[in-house]
């Protein structure tokens, strides 16, 4: 038998949320904090409580597991009296006392590697170093154990300093959601749980000293404190805050403008009024593996017709020879009029785009100076629905000690692939706003004499 004396926010997780189908638990905690005891344990309770099942153990990779999560649930299991077999080679765990209920350890960097996979439940180890497709693929592998019983699954990570899947799923969408399925209400609830290594009355204040002693403020903060990271912090668009987003609504009386970037997988193009000096975005056209002509059919679809001008903009290589469809013979622009008149678009149109873009951070300066500037003075608005330029403002930052944008890597997409929007949607919309709001960086040109010394010659 175990004598284990939890912590408030440790039983908050253990128990599963009453009358739910599925009850999924972040527990994001600080060093010390437990957190691979804890999701250990959940797996010994649910197998306890259900003989002959499988609890399924992920984290990016296997070794990651061996060193870490093998050994605690051996310990546990041997601190409990509970004999098991134990398979390193095939990273398995059998309980022969509960109907030889297993226990199965997988590396799931690569989704794929769930497949044929069954479980009740299950524990995701570091669950921030995942790709939402494999935490998706994870759920998917599960199944109720019987009919009134919820499949548990506890996600264990550090608090993080940017807001991805993670932070989208459990906190942006957290709570219960209800679904209806062949006429049966699916309930499913998602939270997530914060606790600090100070929380824990078992980890020397040495130790946490030393960590204090090494870590710099902010990832004391995180790393003991058990606190979200400064989100703010290396973002491009510093002063984005939930005042910039409001219902912001397509009104048919006023002009709209159109502002595109061009890439085939985000096509990612912004829609947008301008009045009273500021700068209404109400919708965003983001389609994935796309083309030009696909897109405009999109927008012509949401917005048949409206009083006003269509203003085409954005950037302005979109003004060079299409390099997407080599059989079209103009540009970017003049396959989106094209394509317009191929409606008989009733709305008039104009283009509006820059004979060259702006210096990125003359953009990215021009954005920041109307989404607050320093009276507190806000210009930009965006609606809810604009979620993928939500997700730029929140998420794209500069490399670290850098002002250069660290776009998505490869093996960052195959981790999370959400992050392929980063960039695309922001640039589209802040072409707009520096169109029309550009941050004058020199003075007027001064004509200066040049005196130079006698007996100097210049080679040309």
């Amino acid at each position: 038998m175990l004598d284990i004396k939890l912590l408030s926010k440790q039983w908050q997780v253990l128990q599963p949320e009453k009358g739910v189908d599925y009850d999924i638990k972040l527990y994001q905690a600080g060093v010390g904090a437990g957190k691979t005891f804890l999701g250990s344990l959940k797996g010994i309770k649910v197998l306890s409580q259900n003989h002959g099942a499988t609890w399924l153990v992920g984290a990016d990779a296997w070794e990651r597991l061996k060193i870490t999560t093998w050994e605690t649930w051996l310990e546990l299991l041997d601190g409990a009296s509970i004999p098991n077999k134990a398979n390193k080679s095939d990273h398995i765990i059998r309980i022969p006392a509960w109907d030889n209920a297993r226990v199965i350890f997988k590396g799931i960097d690569d989704p794929l590697a769930l497949r044929s996979v069954n479980a009740i439940g299950g524990h995701l180890e570091e669950s921030s170093m995942l790709s939402q497709a494999s935490y998706e693929e994870f759920l998917g592998r599960l199944r109720q154990a019987k009919p009134g019983v919820p499949i548990e699954v506890i996600l264990t990570t550090n608090p993080q300093a940017t807001k991805g899947w993670q932070h989208q799923q459990f906190v942006t969408e957290g709570g219960i959601k209800e679904v209806e399925i062949r006429g049966k209400t699916v309930r499913i609830s998602r939270s997530r749980v914060i606790a600090a290594t100070l929380d824990n009355p078992h980890v020397p204040d040495a130790f946490i000293a030393t960590l204090q002693a090494t870590y710099d403020p902010e990832l004391y903060k995180i790393m003991v404190l058990g606190q979200d990271g400064d989100y703010t912090r290396g973002l491009v668009s510093y002063n984005f805050s939930e005042a910039n987003v409001i219902n912001t609504e397509f009104k048919p009386d006023l002009n709209v403008y159109l502002t595109c970037d061009f890439n085939v997988d985000p096509m990612s193009w912004a829609v947008a009024h301008r009045y009273n000096d500021e700068y209404h975005f109400f919708d965003e056209i983001v389609v994935d593996n796309t083309n030009i002509n696909e897109s405009v059919d999109v927008f012509v679809k949401r917005y048949p017709t409206f009083d006003k001008t269509l203003i085409i903009g954005g950037d302005a290589s979109g003004n060079a020879r299409n390099v997407q469809n080599k059989d079209v013979g103009g540009t970017s622009y003049t396959e989106m009029l094209n394509r317009f008149s191929f409606h008989n678009y009733p709305a008039k149109r104009r283009l509006d785009v820059r004979e060259k873009n702006p210096a990125i951070l003359d953009r990215i300066a021009a954005w920041n100076a109307c989404m607050c500037n320093t009276n507190g003075v806000r210009k930009i608005f965006i609606n809810p629905r604009c979620k993928r330029l939500i997700q730029n403002l929140e998420n794209l930052k500069y490399k670290e000690g850098t002002s250069e944008i660290d776009t998505p890597t490869y093996n960052t997409l195959k981790k999370d692939i959400s992050q392929k929007y980063l960039g695309h949607i922001f640039d589209a919309a802040s072409y707009l706003v520096e169109k029309n709001d550009p941050i004058v960086r020199r003075g007027p040109e001064i004509n200066r004499k040049v005196i130079v010394p006698a007996g100097m010659k210049f080679s040309v």
